[in-house]
């Protein structure tokens, strides 16, 4: 049984195609020295395997498309044999002029082998080690020709430590991957511990997949950081089975997003508004002529929303180890979240339409439109599937950094009403609804 915890049930809805033209337009990727190129690998129909991986393809083209909103000329290849797989990485290198950014992506199988991760190709025959070394593509060599290309920025995402059946043929072997030596310039990611694998669960997107790509949207946050609290996030929302292995040699800060320029801004979504501190739905506001404070149903029985603006805040602590440093994000689009949490009576409506299978026990707390509690981030996404099926919107869980900001309502201190706890604050406002 997935695990699970009681918690408030927070999203967002990514409502791109109804904002102003303004958002809707992405600029084209920069040339010279401020080009980004990535190229993703997606392998899930391998040859000499009796299981067909559900995640590779379906996490990559989110990537993609999360990537060409950010400025990156993104190449996606799908189900590649080995030849391909080198077609593909020449073609690549190629593309990587110096100073430039550079992103490689691979999901499928991956085995080490003397200290050494090799990325699997579909048609790939490993009944030894020695089939790793000549079937599988080297990951070392392969940023070590970025680096030669002259990439200043290096990014590595591998989502490649699955169980897998090639391994089982091994009289002995390590699982999943190991420390990658990455050379400077480059920070890495790879989807569970060093040594460890993971099962390959079949949703969309995967844990890591979804908690990546929430954490790319916050604007000002370096790529490092985006690393990072996706590996705190899906340590989270797996109560620490998974934890992602990160390693950086970055001399300099990377960010996926960019800040929009002014003009590019509706007037009506400039600066800071005032709301309440409290979330349960978010979304993008659905047109430029919704004003900050506005709120609005998507369908009679849908969660209420209420818009608020694009804007920045200073986010962490000095005063909390893990929340340092305490650093500037901007919000770029503007987005609405929900008045309420999650209730039982929405989630009910999602059970009595047969796609939430769980029915969580009100402990005796009541139903109704009290908040629902224990359920998991699987629930969760089920849940936002079939909401979004039923919008026809594109529901998601909000960023810490989406909901904080959302939480703050433009104050600066501790708490919303202040520096100091105190009785009969936090709970009625926090858990009421936004005004």
């Amino acid at each position: 049984m997935a695990w699970r915890v009681a918690f408030l049930f927070l999203l967002i809805l990514s409502a791109a195609a109804n904002l102003p033209p303004a958002f809707a337009q992405q600029p084209p990727a920069a040339k010279g020295s401020n080009l980004r190129v990535a190229l993703l690998i997606a392998n899930s129909a391998y040859q000499d395997a009796d299981v067909k991986l559900a995640n590779p393809v379906r996490d990559a083209r989110a990537l993609g498309d999360e990537l060409r909103r950010d400025g990156f000329e993104v190449t996606l290849r799908e189900n590649l044999g080995k030849e391909d797989i080198q077609r593909a990485l020449d073609t690549f290198l190629a593309t990587i002029a110096p100073n430039s950014a550079a992103l490689l992506y691979f999901s499928g199988f991956g085995i080490q082998v003397n200290r050494q991760d090799y990325l699997i190709p579909i048609d790939a025959r490993i009944w030894a080690e020695r089939s790793v070394q000549r079937d599988g593509i080297a990951v070392e060599k392969i940023l070590g020709q970025m680096h030669a290309k002259g990439a200043k920025s290096i990014l590595l995402i591998i989502d490649a430590s699955r169980k897998n059946p090639f391994e089982r043929r091994f009289r002995s072997y390590s699982a999943g991957l190991s420390a990658i030596d990455v050379p400077e310039g480059t920070l890495a990611i790879s989807s569970a511990s060093l040594d460890k694998v993971h099962e390959d669960t079949d949703s969309n997107p995967s844990l890591f997949m979804g908690e990546l790509l929430k954490e790319m949207r916050v604007l000002s946050a370096t790529a490092e950081q985006v690393f990072l609290r996706a590996r705190n996030s899906v340590a989270r929302a797996s109560n620490g089975d998974r934890v992602p292995w990160v390693s950086s040699s970055l001399t300099e800060d990377f960010t996926f997003s960019q800040p929009p320029t002014a003009e590019a801004v509706p007037p009506h979504v400039r600066g800071a508004e005032q709301v309440g501190p409290s979330a349960s739905t978010v979304k993008a506001a659905p047109s430029s002529s919704t004003m900050p404070g506005e709120t609005f149903r998507d369908c009679a029985e849908c969660p209420e929303m209420v818009v608020i603006p694009a804007g920045e805040f200073d986010m962490g602590s000095n005063d909390i180890a893990v929340e340092k440093p305490i650093h500037r994000v901007v919000i770029r689009r503007p987005i609405a979240i929900g008045r309420r949490e999650i209730t039982f009576a929405e989630w009910d409506q999602c059970a009595a339409a047969g796609a939430c299978k769980y029915r969580p026990d009100d402990r005796g707390w009541g139903r109704g439109d009290r908040p629902v509690i224990d359920v998991s981030w699987d629930d969760a996404k089920i849940f936002l599937a079939w909401l979004s099926q039923k919008t026809g919107r594109q529901y998601r869980l909000p960023t810490e950094a989406e909901w904080e900001y959302a939480a703050r309502a433009g104050t600066a201190s501790a708490y919303w009403w202040g520096r100091d706890a105190g009785s009969g604050l936090a709970g009625p406002r926090l858990f009421g609804e936004l005004r």
